[in-house]
C-alpha cells in the first residue's frame, strides 16, 4: 500500500473513532456526568493510558526536541482544549444539530486558511467539498434552534480552532512520531481542561464500574486511537485532504445512533450520508500518489 492510501486509511479510521464518541458521552451524561468532567477524565484517562504504554514499550517516541514538544504542546492547550470547550458550549445554547452543522464548517476555514497559505484547491477537491457539505446539511437538517448568539459564536470557533489544529499539524509536525506527538497533544489539553472545567474529584466516589468502563472507551477508542491516527494521517497527507475525509465522522455518528441506540433515519438523511460517503470515495479514488 503506498503511503498516501495508507494516509487515506489512517484519518477514515480516525474519523470513523471520532463518531462513536456521541455514543460513550450519551450513555456517560445519562448517568449524571457534567460536560467538565467527561471532557476533563476523557483526556485525563487517555494521557494515563497511552504515557504509561508508550513508557512501557516505545519510550523513545516521547523524546522530542524542545521546538516539536512546544508546538505538540501548544497544539494540545491551545488548538484541541479550545476546541472541544467551545463546541460543547456551542451546545448550551444551540441544538445539536446545528452544533454539529456549525463544527463541521471547518472544512471550509481550512481550504481558507491554506489559500492564505499559498495552498489551492484542485476543482476536484472544491465539487466534493461543496456536494459532501449538501449532503451533511440533509443528514443533520432538522430542529436549527438559536438560544444564543454566543452559542453561535462558539461553534464558528470551534471549527476555527479545529482547521487551525489540522493546518498547523500538518504544517509542523511533518516528521515527529505520531505517538510522540499525539502523546503530548493529549497531555497538554488535559492541562488546559482541568484548569478550565476544574470537576470536582469527590464525584468520582459516586460512579460504579460501568460509568469507568465507559470513561475508558472515550478515552481510548474516541481520543488515543483517533487522534494518533490523526497525527500519523497528516505525514501523509495535505490538511486539506484530511479535513475532507474527516466528513465520515458525522455519517458514522448518524449511523451508530441507529444501529445502537436504535434512533431511525429518515430518506432524506439516509440520502444525506449516502452524497456525502459518494463524494468522498469519488475525490479520492484513481489518486496518484507523488513520487
Amino acid at each position: 500500500m503506498s503511503p498516501h492510501r495508507r494516509g487515506l486509511l489512517q484519518v477514515a479510521i480516525a474519523s470513523v473513532c471520532f463518531g462513536l464518541i456521541g455514543i460513550f458521552g450519551k450513555k456517560i451524561y445519562e448517568a449524571g456526568l457534567s460536560v467538565g468532567e467527561l471532557l476533563s477524565l476523557r483526556f485525563t484517562i487517555a494521557t494515563i493510558v497511552l504515557g504509561a504504554a508508550l513508557l512501557l514499550s516505545r519510550p523513545r517516541v516521547l523524546r522530542l526536541s524542545r521546538r516539536q514538544w512546544v508546538i505538540s504542546s501548544l497544539l494540545g492547550l491551545l488548538g484541541y482544549a479550545v476546541f472541544s470547550t467551545l463546541y460543547f458550549l456551542s451546545i448550551q445554547g444551540v441544538s445539536a444539530a446545528l452544533a454539529v452543522l456549525l463544527l463541521y464548517t471547518f472544512p471550509f476555514w481550512t481550504v481558507l486558511i491554506n489559500f492564505f497559505l499559498g495552498q489551492r484547491l484542485t476543482g476536484k477537491q472544491m465539487g466534493a467539498l461543496l456536494g459532501a457539505s449538501a449532503g451533511l446539511a440533509l443528514l443533520l437538517w432538522g430542529q436549527l434552534e438559536v438560544r444564543t448568539l454566543m452559542a453561535v459564536a462558539a461553534g464558528i470557533g470551534s471549527a476555527i480552532a479545529y482547521a487551525a489544529f489540522i493546518v498547523i499539524s500538518g504544517r509542523w509536525t511533518k516528521g515527529v512520531h505520531p505517538l510522540g506527538s499525539g502523546f503530548w497533544i493529549i497531555a497538554a489539553a488535559t492541562v488546559g481542561l482541568l484548569l478550565f472545567h476544574r470537576p470536582d474529584p469527590a464525584q468520582a466516589m459516586h460512579w460504579d464500574f460501568r460509568v469507568w468502563a465507559l470513561l475508558l472507551g472515550i478515552a481510548v477508542i474516541g481520543t488515543v486511537i483517533p487522534l494518533t491516527l490523526i497525527q500519523a494521517g497528516l505525514q501523509k497527507l495535505s490538511s486539506t485532504e484530511t479535513a475532507l475525509l474527516s466528513m465520515i465522522e458525522p455519517v458514522t455518528a448518524a449511523a451508530a445512533s441507529t444501529l445502537v441506540l436504535g434512533e431511525s433515519l429518515s430518506p432524506r438523511q439516509m440520502l444525506g450520508g449516502v452524497v456525502v460517503l459518494g463524494c468522498l470515495i469519488l475525490v479520492n479514488r484513481r489518486v496518484q500518489p507523488a513520487g
